[in-house]
């Protein structure tokens, strides 16, 4: 995504994602909220974030159809992420 392919960056990458989530290991004590938690971001980051991704990498946005699949993709994704989010912290 706009990143050069080097080793700092890689480690940089790793110590961001290791740090949150130990974050959400800390706040989340119940085991189960932080396995719904880690499951619904990465259902819903594997259900349409990295054909997105992919997509944006193969393709390219040349045209107006393709620029409105990277955004409808990009806004799946983030509903998704809320509500697993939400699911987690609101009790039902």
């Amino acid at each position: 995504m706009g990143l050069e392919k080097n080793n700092k960056n890689h480690i940089m990458i790793s110590l961001i994602l290791a740090l949150s989530g130990l974050a959400i290991a800390i706040f989340f004590t119940s085991v189960n909220s932080y396995f719904a938690l880690l499951g619904g971001t990465a259902g819903v980051m594997m259900a349409g974030g990295f054909p997105a991704i992919c997509y944006y990498k193969v393709k390219g946005l040349r045209t107006l159809n393709q620029k409105l699949i990277v955004v409808f993709m990009t806004l799946v994704v983030v509903c998704g992420v809320y509500g697993a989010i939400l699911s987690v912290v609101a009790p039902s």
